[in-house]
């Protein structure tokens, strides 16, 4: 019966062997590195950051194009406003007096 008793003791160590190998990564896990590779995330990151730019100057144009358009929207609406109020046109000839009024001041100087 020693026999007996030498084998469990040995399938037994063997056993707690297995099982604290197979328990290793978990109660203590390795060191792991990211990426190994920094070349290529860093031309990721600068791809990425490219294709945020040209968003932004995208949305940059989108913003003066609007301003633009609310310019000209507000323009056209002024010279409706002004050309209906004057409907024989004296709106006109008194701007021309007064390129005529600036210009003779510039003279007198």
């Amino acid at each position: 019966m020693v026999v007996d008793r030498f084998a469990k003791f040995i399938l037994s160590v063997i056993a707690i062997s297995l099982c604290l190998n197979a328990l290793n990564p978990w109660m203590n896990p390795g060191l792991v590195e990211a990426a190994g590779d920094h070349i290529a995330m860093e031309k990721a990151i600068i791809k990425i950051a490219g294709g945020i730019e040209r968003i932004a100057m995208g949305l940059d144009e989108m913003v003066e194009y609007e301003k633009g358009k609310r310019t000209r929207e507000m323009t056209k609406l002024y010279i409706d406003s002004s050309g209906a109020s004057s409907k024989d046109g004296s709106e006109g000839n008194s701007k021309g007096q007064n390129k005529n009024k600036k210009s003779s001041e510039c003279d007198n100087n």
